[in-house]
Order: C-alpha cells, then structure tokens, then sequence
C-alpha cells in the first residue's frame, strides 16, 4: 500500500499534540492549589474519581495554555488566588471542587 492510499484509508485528521505529562500534572495541581483544592484529598474522600483526575490531566495536556499557565501561576502572590483564570480547560470542575472541599 503505497502513501496515498494509507492516508485516504486512514483520514487526513490527526491526533491532538499532547503535552509533557509531568508539565501537566503539575500544572493541574498548582492550578487547583492556588484555589485552596486539594486533588489528592479529593481522590481520596471521593469527591474525585482517579478517572476524573486523569482526564484533567489530559484536558490540560490538550490545550494550548500551558506557557500562559504556567506564568500565571509563578506569578501568583502567595501562591493564591481567588478563582481559576477563564483560559484554564478545567476551570468548571476545579471551582466546583473547591467549593465543596472549602465547606468542610
């Protein structure tokens, strides 16, 4: 089978590019630090399947912020911040996590 015919057979489309994984798991869990959310605490009461985690980690290893992530987050005073920046893939779920994590 020659080139041409492999790619009509398999598409034109291509895999997303995936990041760094240890870059992205970082990321996710400085991002959900800086709003007080413990990931592992999660995990570990339920509030976080394991699943869930590593679909975080591969939401953020599909995007494309993590330059603008990562100077955020080094920038950040104290490490803190009130809310997770609109760019951020996880944003939904990391304010919803924190809320329930920051009641008990």
């Amino acid at each position: 089978m020659n080139a041409e015919t492999r790619k009509t057979l398999m598409g034109t489309s291509r895999r997303p590019h995936l990041g760094q994984v240890h870059r992205h798991m970082w990321l996710t869990k400085e991002v959900a630090a800086s709003i007080g959310l413990d990931l592992s605490a999660a995990m570990h009461s339920g509030q976080l399947d394991p699943r869930h985690y590593s679909q975080l980690v591969t939401q953020c290893r599909s995007s494309s912020c993590d330059n603008a992530c990562a100077l955020h987050v080094s920038a950040l005073p104290g490490g803190r911040q009130d809310e997770v920046q609109g760019f951020c893939p996880n944003k939904k779920l990391f304010d919803q996590l924190a809320k329930v994590q920051n009641k008990k």
